[in-house]
């Protein structure tokens, strides 16, 4: 409706609608502060904690498994501990067992968790920031914008640092081995082991450099760079049209899903 009565020269009404979708926290909020000059709107509510119900998880004699398989390195059997103890549990124990998460630094779990529920409002959960000196390193090192690596690094791995993927990706920005060779050949550095992809500083090195490579070979488009770095920049180019470009807020709704649905997915997964 906005864009419709933009183009139609109602500028007044255009605006007020653009206002109002701007107060909201999602890619059309996004677009819609851009467009007038606007800040973000997060609204960010975090999970009010419920202390009785944290002092019973917290003394499950499963959670308390979990917790010490996970300082034992044994992070699948943590992980299993902690699907089997939470596979009962409300809404309420839910957003508690996230905060527990949280504060344990299991940022995936504490994230998938907050997902469960349909709880999107507590941003500072849902969107940590671990690993900081290592991503402002690497991002003064490439000359990247620090969001863009947490961006991919929370997106791909959620910030499992043990993380692998079907695919055989691993660490925390899911890189792919042929991929971490090529990189490390590029920086100078030795054929890295599948140990040296799970380790968080030769990790967001590999994967920092890689998305380097991606934004200098579409120009710096971070939309086009970040879906190459998911998908590979040769599918990329294969889904940019040659003519009849759109704007995003409109393309993404007309063009046939069936045509587009890999890269509609990696453009969204990164917005």
């Amino acid at each position: 409706m906005a864009r419709a009565d933009e183009k139609l020269g109602k500028e007044s009404s255009a605006r007020t609608a653009f206002e109002e979708i701007a107060e909201q926290t999602n890619y059309y909020g996004f677009l819609a502060a851009d467009r007038l000059r606007l800040p973000y709107s997060f609204n960010s509510e975090p999970v009010e904690q419920q202390d009785d119900i944290v002092k019973k998880l917290r003394n499950l004699p499963g959670m308390k498994r979990a917790v010490e398989l996970q300082a034992l390195g044994r992070v699948t059997d943590a992980r299993r501990e902690w699907n089997f103890i939470t596979r009962d549990l409300n809404t309420e124990e839910l957003k508690n067992a996230a905060v527990l998460a949280h504060e344990w630094k299991w940022h995936d779990t504490a994230i998938n968790t907050l997902a469960k529920v349909g709880e999107w409002r507590d941003l500072d959960r849902r969107f940590p920031l671990p690993y900081k000196d290592l991503v402002l390193l690497n991002a003064e090192t490439h000359g990247l914008d620090p969001s863009l690596i947490f961006g991919v690094a929370r997106r791909e791995s959620a910030f499992n640092r043990a993380a692998r993927s079907s695919a055989g990706a691993l660490g925390l920005m899911q890189i792919l081995p042929g991929t971490a060779r090529l990189q490390s050949r590029v920086l100078g550095l030795s054929r890295p082991s599948i140990a040296d992809l799970l380790d968080s500083d030769r990790n967001i090195l590999l994967g920092s450099s890689y998305l380097n490579a991606m934004l200098e070979r579409f120009s710096g488009n971070q939309v086009l760079a970040t879906a190459a770095y998911n998908a590979g920049p040769n599918r990329v180019k294969k889904w940019i049209p040659e003519s009849g470009s759109m704007p995003a807020d409109l393309w993404i709704e007309t063009v046939p899903y069936k045509e587009t649905r890999h890269y509609v997915r990696a453009v969204l997964a990164y917005t």
